[in-house]
């Protein structure tokens, strides 16, 4: 379980997508309720109630109902109990022996219970949710439930979000419900932002799966019940009790001088070994313009050849390893490429190869932001870096 707090950075994502039942609202209790009642209601009608077990409301709910939308979760916990019943249409009554008919009574007692005990929110996600607003983050609200407009209106918080997807608009859409991602990716789409920018935000161990599935940059658990290790397990980057826990901003107003920093970053290392990864796009390539005059300035060489000595030193590149290995020549350096493919130095020796078997492949892209070009070094800042490592 996480602990402290942890920042979602804009200079990482540039949206956070919230599941609203259990995450935005303290609905999650209320449909609870709703299922309970009317499977139990059901089965109490069957000519052999003694055979048929009553809804669960942690078990059963998690497994079959939680995050999915009303039929598929009708469905679900039917065949759990060896009940087969025809689907129907969504026009069914509430009192008709079907998986729509017993939707749509899900759905009158969900009503009735939503009025008379109204929407509470769980104020540690607003605060958040207005944290991610000043910090410039697009936000949308994701869920299964049709009654989504209806409830974030009544919680008068429909304008904490630039948009919404909904069982409303994923019926429309004909999108595929949780565990499956379409319902996440309609919203990053609508978004015009990228999945790997965008943030997940689910109780629901089915939503969680559908963000992981989805290849969001990350996927938040929230824990209201007592299910950490399966959201883990079902994909979740990080668990969290309570959205208190995560705050929005950079997580840094001023870097601290690198250089100047030198000591007190050795002394937090400790013995631990230590491994520098340098861009060759964004960093190495572009501090020399006439690439057949030498890839390095002499300092630069000197700096990588000191770094090399002291720790393990990869360029990772866009381009295959062997042409960077090329153009770079400088012993003890190992290099990695987008798809994944390594190369060891070229003076490797059998410590050299028994590092290389353990494949350093790298999950990152190298390409620098559209727009942005990477600052030269200075003569004084590359001096002070080669005296701070002789």
């Amino acid at each position: 379980m996480a602990t402290g707090r942890l920042t979602i950075n804009p200079e990482l994502y540039d949206a956070v997508l919230f599941d609203m039942d259990g995450v935005i609202t303290r609905t999650a209790e209320i449909h609870a309720d709703a299922w309970k009642q009317l499977f139990d209601e059901y089965l109490d009608k069957k000519k052999n109630p003694a055979s048929y077990r009553p809804f669960d409301l942690k078990d059963d709910y998690v497994k079959h109902v939680d995050g999915k939308p009303r039929n598929k979760g009708v469905q679900s916990f039917i065949t759990s109990r060896n009940i087969d019943i025809p689907y129907g249409s969504v026009n069914d009554a509430p009192d008709k022996e079907t998986i729509c008919g017993l939707g749509n009574r899900k759905n009158q007692l969900f009503s009735q219970l939503l009025e008379k005990e109204g929407v509470k929110v769980y104020e540690s996600t607003i605060e958040l949710i207005q944290q991610l607003k000043k910090n410039g983050f697009m936000t949308a609200v994701v869920s299964s439930s049709k009654n989504c407009h209806r409830i974030i209106k009544a919680a008068n918080i429909e304008s904490l979000f630039d948009t919404r997807v909904d069982g409303v608009i994923s019926e429309t859409l004909g999108l595929t419900g949780k565990p499956e991602p379409d319902i996440f990716l309609e919203a990053a789409k609508r978004l015009d932002c990228d999945a790997a920018k965008c943030v997940v935000v689910e109780d629901a161990l089915s939503g969680v799966e559908a963000g992981r599935k989805g290849g969001f940059g990350m996927v938040i658990g929230v824990n209201r019940g007592d299910q950490a290790k399966l959201l883990k397990e079902k994909g979740a980057h990080l668990v969290v009790n309570d959205l208190c826990k995560i705050r929005a901003g950079r997580l840094f107003k001023t870097l601290p001088h690198a250089v100047k920093s030198y000591g007190r970053i050795m002394d937090k290392i400790g013995g631990k070994e230590i491994v520098i990864f340098l861009n060759y796009e964004s960093i190495l390539s572009h501090i020399d313009p006439l690439p057949e005059e030498g890839l390095f300035y002499q300092n630069i060489a000197k700096i990588l050849t000191s770094l090399a000595r002291q720790f393990t030193v990869f360029i990772l590149s866009r381009k295959r390893p062997e042409h960077v290995k090329s153009r770079v020549k400088i012993d003890n350096i190992y290099y990695a490429g987008c798809d994944g493919s390594a190369g060891t130095p070229n003076n490797a020796t059998t410590k050299d190869a028994s590092r290389n078997e353990k494949s350093y492949e790298s999950p990152f892209s190298f390409a620098p932001k559209a727009g942005t070009a990477p600052s030269m070094p200075n003569r004084e800042s590359v001096d002070a870096l080669i005296n701070s490592l002789q």
